[in-house]
């Protein structure tokens, strides 16, 4: 992975913080198996779109990782959010 580990710390710090003020980790995650989100249909790919759906709103929207796309690349980002965030399986 390269991302550097003070990133990927606050990053899953975050993530985790978001998801338990959503209800915790078995409610986030049957929300999203069960397509309770925006436009459900459109997903290709769930655990990717789950991914970036914390990652926006658990990490972007409540602070700035600066320098992250300095050195990374959405692939790489992407790398980090599928070892942080829990998986989820469409039942949808």
């Amino acid at each position: 992975m390269k991302m550097k580990q003070e990133h990927f710390d606050e990053i899953k710090r975050l993530i985790e913080e978001h998801i338990e003020s959503e209800g915790g980790t078995e409610a986030t995650v049957k929300r999203y198996e069960t397509g309770d989100f925006d436009r459900p249909l459109a997903v290709k790919d769930l655990q990717t779109r789950f991914c970036w759906d914390m990652f926006h709103r658990g990490v972007i929207s409540r602070t700035s990782v600066h320098g992250l796309h300095a050195y990374l690349d959405d692939s790489h980002i992407l790398t980090a959010l599928k070892r942080i965030c829990p998986k989820v399986t469409r039942r949808y």
